[in-house]
């Protein structure tokens, strides 16, 4: 496959509808959003910011042992292809297609050989520890903090773990991101975006240039030629291939425009509202985080364990306090005891707040923030005979909001202006009695926006329809939804359980 140039944007006019014709209508984007625990593809109305139509089905995860943590790419293009298709089925004629915009799990380590073939058919995921020895490695050898998450990290481990040397890592392609891999097999492009460069410790704090010096100072120069193109500005990077769409049964998105609309850190950020200064977020998925974006020059202050991103827009950056699993806890409890998730939430809400006495500790891999470990591990404190499943489930929530509160204590200990109220979005904002939860444990009236599921989707659109020129904005007035608010009720009784949840902190001194 021919990787084709990356095209300026240029106002999008003409574009084709359901029927194939030739209209001048309101747009909609075909979204794509590679998560950890699913892939969702939806239709987005350019014009109100609002999902149309919507699909998702269930990604595998492999765990070879304690630290692997991989999926399939092959997966992903097999999914994205089943759920465009189901979202493209029995559309209403003034569906007006304009764009496809992708975006994903960042901190990926997918290798493509010759033959556009993905290396062991594996990515290796950001949650993945196998290189914590290369980790330690490095940052002796480079004299500053290397994580075992990391790209540089992984990258190495690789070397000294995988015959690469059968391929040719000069005449291999890298690929650091879920949305690097739909946009190639969409069109063919070798491209990233800076969010997804500046969390794999490759790029500069921009994202927009990798860190030559450092890839060579850690031994993996011959890998610099393989990185995918950064793009330094919202554009069209190629247009769907015509015999990758009528191969996959998706013709109707032949000649499409394509943009990597950027990792999930970015397009999540953007589709809360968030994605300029004064507004902050929480994303409750697989992963979780609090913060929002600064100006580029806003640097955050020195011992804090806040991520500073790269942002769509060059005078901006993304600042996040982002711990490794908050949403995933939830599943993980789901699936250990069987249930639904509105058996889930009925469980919570029939337990007060206090769990019973118990508590827990959401690290189920590792931690990145408000500490740094990447082997601490979950637990429950306080169990007792008389302890019943709805106290364990509320435990959960209630350990998952303790966390995040300490990220926005880093986020402002960083110098991050959290505001008075907070925009919840991710699948976490479905369940009522975690808002109320986190109203209560952060102290923050909380905002669930209609849609607030689909941030990732409506930030991938938002950033999709500058690209094609529809729109100068990145989250234009008309976008902006009422929704549910929740206020803080128990904060006094929370501030208490967690003083306590410190104190009794497994990682207690660190944390």
């Amino acid at each position: 496959m021919i990787s084709p140039p990356c095209f300026a944007s240029s106002p999008a006019t003409n574009v084709r509808g359901w029927r194939g014709t030739s209209v001048i209508a309101k747009s909609h984007c075909l979204a794509i959003d590679v998560g950890t625990g699913s892939l969702k593809s939806a239709l987005v109305d350019l014009s109100s910011g609002r999902v149309v139509k919507h699909e998702s089905a269930k990604l595998d995860t492999v765990r070879r042992d304690a630290a692997s943590v991989e999926q399939r790419p092959s997966d992903w293009w097999h999914t994205t292809c089943e759920t465009v298709g189901k979202v493209l089925t029995d559309l209403d004629d003034a569906i007006v297609l304009s764009s496809v915009a992708v975006t994903g799990q960042m901190q990926d380590l997918i290798i493509i050989d010759e033959a556009d073939n993905v290396l062991y058919d594996t990515a290796i995921l950001y949650s993945d520890k196998r290189a914590v020895s290369e980790a330690q490695a490095l940052t002796e050898k480079l004299g500053m903090r290397v994580t075992a998450d990391t790209l540089l990290s992984k990258l190495l481990w690789v070397e000294r773990n995988w015959n690469v040397s059968s391929i040719g890592r000069e005449r291999s392609r890298v690929l650091i991101g879920a949305a690097d891999w739909i946009s190639f097999k969409l069109c063919g492009a070798h491209v990233s975006d800076p969010t997804t460069a500046t969390t794999t410790s490759l790029a500069d704090s921009s994202g927009r240039s990798y860190s030559v010096e450092v890839l060579k100072d850690a031994g993996l120069e011959p890998w610099i030629r393989s990185l995918p193109e950064l793009h330094d500005e919202i554009k069209v990077c190629g247009y769907v291939n015509q015999s990758i769409a009528e191969e996959a049964s998706l013709a109707l998105l032949s000649d499409l425009p394509v943009i990597h609309a950027g990792g999930d850190a970015a397009t999540t950020t953007v589709g809360a509202g968030a994605g300029i200064p004064g507004w902050t977020h929480m994303y409750v998925g697989t992963s979780g985080w609090i913060g929002g974006s600064i100006d580029s020059n806003s640097i955050a202050a020195s011992g804090t364990t806040v991520f500073q991103l790269g942002h769509p827009v060059k005078d901006f950056q993304i600042r996040l306090g982002s711990m490794t699993t908050a949403g995933g806890c939830l599943t993980w409890i789901k699936n250990l005891l069987g249930c639904s998730w509105l058996e889930l939430n009925q469980m919570a809400s029939s337990c007060p707040p206090g769990s019973s006495g118990v508590l827990f500790y959401p690290h189920l891999a590792g931690e990145r923030c408000p500490f740094v470990d990447p082997l601490a591990t979950a637990s429950f404190l306080g169990l007792r005979g008389g302890v019943d499943a709805a106290a364990l489930v509320r435990s959960v929530m209630e350990g998952v909001a303790f966390n995040m509160l300490d990220c926005m204590r880093e986020m402002e200990a960083s110098g991050f202006p959290v505001g008075e109220e907070v925009v919840m979005v991710g699948g976490g904002s479905r369940s009522s009695v975690w808002c109320e939860i986190f109203a209560s444990v952060l102290e923050r009236q909380i905002l669930v926006q209609e849609d607030s599921a689909f941030s990732g989707l409506k930030g991938a659109a938002a950033i999709a329809a500058v690209a094609i020129g529809e729109q100068q904005d990145l989250y234009p007035t008309s976008w902006r939804q009422n929704g549910s608010i929740y206020k803080p009720v128990h904060h006094e009784l929370y501030q208490m359980i967690h003083r306590s949840w410190r104190e009794k902190h497994p990682q207690n001194g660190v944390a």
